[in-house]
């Protein structure tokens, strides 16, 4: 591609790309394409200028951060809010025949909305992480390291750690800080 048609397409990216930031409202200072930079004044200009849409970016993504995490916690609120009455309409609608989920258009996106239950599968399970170190501690006498190992992050409802697992199928017992759970049917929507 010669020279002057590179120039060209830059200089017409250039534009596009400035008719974006007006369109979307963006604070962009007019750097004119023609400007050629001469002395320090100049080159401070076209530092500003690069600096000031490098810091909007960085703001709008700290408000966009906010925004959407006030966004997931009313999703949040309104799901928790109208669960029940969700749980028992899916309820009806399945009642009677074989399937666990039913189809739900919105229209928020292209694709049908999902609703019902899935079957989580019981077994031990930890529920007070401080009781549950204390029974390993006890039960293996190992270090705190060793330990971080058998009672995951996720304390309630958490999958177990083997060693919680092999002591219960051998003996029986339930270890501290956990509990046997029956399978369950939880209710989603996805």
């Amino acid at each position: 591609m010669p020279k002057n048609d590179v120039a060209l397409n830059l200089q017409e990216d250039f534009d596009a790309l400035m008719a974006e930031a007006a369109e979307a409202r963006l604070p962009v200072p007019q750097v004119p394409w023609n400007f050629v930079p001469a002395k320090k004044e100049d080159a401070e200009f076209i530092i500003a200028a690069v600096q000031q849409i490098r810091a909007g970016c960085v703001h709008r993504t700290a408000q966009v951060a906010e925004m959407n995490a006030v966004a997931e916690r009313l999703a949040d609120s309104l799901e928790a809010r109208y669960r029940p009455a969700l749980e028992a309409i899916v309820k009806t609608e399945l009642a009677g025949g074989k399937a666990k989920s039913i189809k739900l258009v919105t229209g928020v996106t292209d694709k049908p909305t999902r609703a019902g239950f899935r079957t989580v599968t019981g077994g031990l399970r930890i529920v007070d992480k401080d009781a549950a170190v204390a029974w390993a501690d006890e039960e293996f006498a190992t270090d705190a390291e060793t330990l971080a190992a058998f009672v995951k992050e996720r304390v309630v409802r958490s999958p177990v750690a083997q060693p919680f697992k092999d002591h219960y199928g051998d003996t029986g017992e339930v270890p501290g800080g956990c509990e046997v759970v029956a399978d369950e049917d939880k209710f989603y929507i996805k």
